[in-house]
């Protein structure tokens, strides 16, 4: 029935899309965001396939997807807004509660936010995604006050000795790729050395991605400490931005359960502050609460982005600069107009 493993593991991807699409679209009103939790399996499948396609086909999975039957929706209830927002704003709708999903955990510890806390918070993120339906027209200039410098992580091919060489080689396959598929010996190819270097430097291929993976870790780190309490919400989110290799690597990890270096979300505390100090709220006040929810949700918005962007890319990628200055608008949005919780 099947010729390959991909196509049975498109099948059951596409099967399951449309098992979502049944439950998410089946009145003329728009989906709750909140959805996504309730559909797990097939949104962490989702995300395992865009982290890492191989030879999937990813124009047949998002065709007739969420993200496109929700633009449809939306884009029929605000006629004249611009295509970007529209797509904009279906991509935010299941990438901010996908981001919280998978990286549940390191959110509350980066947060230290507490069980009760976090309901809440997930409450509030619902509410603020679905809220963007309503928006008559996002914030323009997207980040403004962002360096170019940050706007990415430039790919270098790898150089040095043996080891380094094999360091620059893993940190470039997770540009694209994720370490569950890449063999020993293509790891030592793309370094350009000998195979049996994988083993004398590192002792196995998981050893050096682990390796590559921390010295990701610290290059964001190193972006993150550099900032100051007068950076801008905007400015503090674009480090998240520049490290997509390094979110995109955790993310396929977290989702398959596997162990990881003592990865943290730095800065997160940072940005709490500058947002509650944006507010005149203080902590556990019920401004407060609100702003927290508010920096989950606009963290979550980044990550869920960083594991959702192939799909806008492979079905309308001229429109992805728009998308994408779009998003930067509604991260000012939600981290700098409070809206009162209902």
């Amino acid at each position: 029935m099947f010729g390959s493993v991909e196509e049975l593991v498109m099948a059951a991807l596409i099967a399951e899309r449309d098992r979502f699409n049944t439950e998410a679209f089946r009145s003329a009103a728009l989906p709750s965001p909140l959805l996504v939790a309730a559909f797990p399996d097939f949104w962490r499948a989702m995300a395992q396939v865009l982290l890492d396609p191989g030879p999937v086909d990813l124009t047949r999975l998002a065709e007739e997807g969420p993200i496109g039957q929700l633009a449809t929706r939306i884009g029929g209830r605000s006629v004249g807004r611009h295509s970007g927002e529209v797509e904009a704003i279906a991509t935010a709708w299941f990438a901010a509660p996908l981001g919280a999903l998978i990286f549940r955990e390191p959110l509350q510890r980066g947060l230290g936010i507490s069980a009760d806390e976090w309901e809440q918070c997930w409450e509030r993120l619902g509410r603020r995604i679905a809220d963007l339906a309503e928006v008559e027209e996002l914030p323009t200039g997207g980040v403004v006050d962002v360096d170019p410098d940050l706007a990415s992580t430039p790919t270098v091919a790898p150089t040095g000795r043996g080891r380094e060489r094999l360091l620059g080689a893993a940190t470039l396959l997770l540009e694209t790729r994720l370490e569950t598929s890449v063999t020993g010996r293509e790891l030592a190819a793309v370094a350009g050395v000998n195979y049996g270097l994988v083993s004398h430097y590192f002792g196995s291929k998981a050893a050096a991605f682990d390796e590559a993976l921390s010295s990701l870790h610290r290059a964001f780190l190193d972006d993150v400490l550099g900032l100051d309490d007068s950076t801008s919400s905007a400015r503090s989110l674009a480090v998240f931005v520049r490290h997509g290799a390094f979110f995109r690597s955790w993310a396929g990890r977290l989702i398959r359960g596997q162990a990881t270096p003592a990865f943290e979300l730095l800065g997160m505390q940072r940005l709490m502050r500058l947002v509650l100090g944006s507010r005149s709220a203080t902590r556990g006040s019920r401004l407060g609460d609100e702003a927290m929810g508010d920096v989950v949700t606009a963290i979550s918005l980044q990550l869920g982005w960083t594991i959702l962007r192939p799909l806008p890319a492979v079905t309308e990628p001229l429109s992805l600069a728009d998308v994408e200055a779009s998003l930067a608008s509604i991260h000012r949005l939600i981290l700098g107009r409070p809206a009162a919780a209902t």
